[in-house]
C-alpha cells in the first residue's frame, strides 16, 4: 500500500490506485481503501482484515541538535538535563 519513498504529508504515504470494489472517482483513496477492506471481510470465511497505520515523528529538534554539536556533546548535555531534573 506505501511506497517505498512514500511522502508522509501527502496522504500518508497512501498510493493512489483502483479498487475492483470503489465504482466513485470522487471517493479518497482513504474511503476506498476502507471499502475494499469491508469488501475482503465480507468475502473471508475464516479470516479477519484489519489496517494499522502506523507513523513515526520526523526528524526533531533533539536529532538536528546533536547532527549540530556531536553525539559526544549532546550526550554530557541530555545527562546535565537529566541529573538537574533529578534534584
Amino acid at each position: 500500500m506505501l511506497g517505498s519513498h512514500h511522502d508522509q504529508t501527502d496522504n500518508f504515504g497512501l498510493i493512489n490506485r483502483k479498487y475492483d470494489e470503489s465504482n466513485v472517482s470522487d471517493d479518497s483513496q482513504w474511503t476506498k481503501l476502507a471499502t475494499h477492506i469491508a469488501a475482503l471481510n465480507d468475502q473471508a470465511a475464516d479470516e479477519r482484515y484489519h489496517l494499522l497505520v502506523l507513523g513515526r515523528h520526523g526528524e526533531g529538534w533533539h536529532n538536528r541538535t546533536e547532527t549540530n554539536y556531536g553525539t559526544k556533546a549532546w550526550d554530557v548535555c541530555v545527562l546535565k538535563i537529566s541529573i538537574e531534573e533529578d534534584n
